[in-house]
């Protein structure tokens, strides 16, 4: 199936022509794939693959938390935000915990995205412009918002990770 089939079956925002032109299905794919293997082998060389930009923030929803280097963000730990909370769930966050502790399939989008039942969110102040590739729960392997994530890349126009955000739904 290809993306662009699976953006309008999770009902997101069709990619125009020149979003698409810069960064393919295939490239954007490519990046959740080495992101989730990351994610769950925890090995430096995962991360590496990544395009990560020299300093990369770090977000809960619209809200960025923290910068990190990238070499920071090659150990696990790099990945967390000590916040006490986040819509109603509990602190620390971490991106890498949000895909490793989901056993399902996973889609990419390309753009904004539904909140699962909810209108898009926008992104954090200043990453608007920035292309933005997500990898979210299947919409087909969960039957309640309350187990919807989604976690956000933003690129710069080097392909370059400059962000990354987690969201989840609230209760």
């Amino acid at each position: 199936m290809s993306l662009l089939t699976i953006l309008a079956a999770v009902g997101a925002c069709t990619p125009g022509e020149d979003e698409v032109a810069r960064e393919s299905p295939v490239a954007a794919e490519e990046l959740i794939d080495r992101f989730v293997a990351f994610a769950h082998d925890r090995e430096p060389e995962d991360l590496a693959a990544l395009p990560l930009a020299d300093q990369v923030q770090l977000g809960l929803g619209q809200t960025i938390h923290a910068t990190r280097s990238s070499a920071q963000l090659s150990e696990p730990d790099g990945w967390i935000l000590d916040t006490p909370d986040f819509r109603a769930y509990t602190g620390p966050l971490s991106a890498l915990d949000l895909v490793t502790n989901w056993s399902g399939t996973t889609v990419t989008t390309i753009g904004e995205h539904p909140h699962c039942a909810s209108p898009p969110v926008p992104p954090p102040l200043g990453l608007e412009g920035l292309r933005r590739v997500s990898v979210q729960p299947n919409p087909d392997e969960f039957d309640t918002c309350l187990r919807w994530w989604t976690v956000d890349f933003f690129l710069n126009d080097h392909g370059r990770v400059v962000a990354v955000t987690l969201d989840v739904w609230e209760p």
